[in-house]
């Protein structure tokens, strides 16, 4: 706990989070993305990023002290739940159910609008305008992001599908 006191409570419920998903098997290593990328590299692809990790955790950092206090709560309570609502999320993304993925992964975020629109409509709205940029170019292109950015009404597939784009779920 010492240990723990020098953090703010975004990162201690980070660090949570993370020591619980590497207890049940889940590891940042194996991630989709560390996977593409190591991929793109080996086939001399370029690789860019939407945004970066310092913008990332700015996100975290800029919440306010009650915010943080209460994601801090929220991810001890949910902590015991962890393996479960994994598979459930996993079960969802094999069966191809956005909204019941959309529900999964989005319920406990939505709780808060401005925690909501911070951490997920606002970055998906700078994304779409990059993302049709990609698209115009000549280029395939791979665009990357967390299942929580692609499903519900505020997702980027939404917003994309709101300006025209077709948006398919394979």
């Amino acid at each position: 706990m010492t240990v723990l006191n020098r953090f703010e409570p975004w990162m201690v419920a980070l660090m949570l989070n993370q020591l619980e998903w590497a207890r049940i098997g889940l590891r940042a290593e194996d991630g989709i993305d560390v996977h593409f990328e190591a991929r793109a590299e080996r086939d001399g692809k370029g690789v860019g990023a939407l945004e970066w990790v310092d913008f990332q955790l700015s996100l975290m950092d800029g919440l306010t002290p009650d915010q943080q206090v209460e994601q801090l709560r929220q991810t001890l309570d949910d902590l015991p739940g962890t393996q479960a609502r994994m598979d459930s999320v996993t079960a969802a993304w094999r069966a191809g159910d956005a909204d019941a993925l959309a529900r999964l992964i989005n319920t406990n975020l939505a709780r808060d609008p401005r925690l909501y629109a911070r951490m997920l409509t606002d970055r998906n709205a700078a994304w779409v305008p990059q993302i049709e940029e990609m698209l115009r170019g000549t280029e395939d292109v791979l665009v990357v992001v967390g299942a929580a950015h692609l499903v519900g009404e505020h997702s980027v597939a939404a917003m994309l599908r709101s300006r025209g784009h077709v948006v398919e779920q394979m």
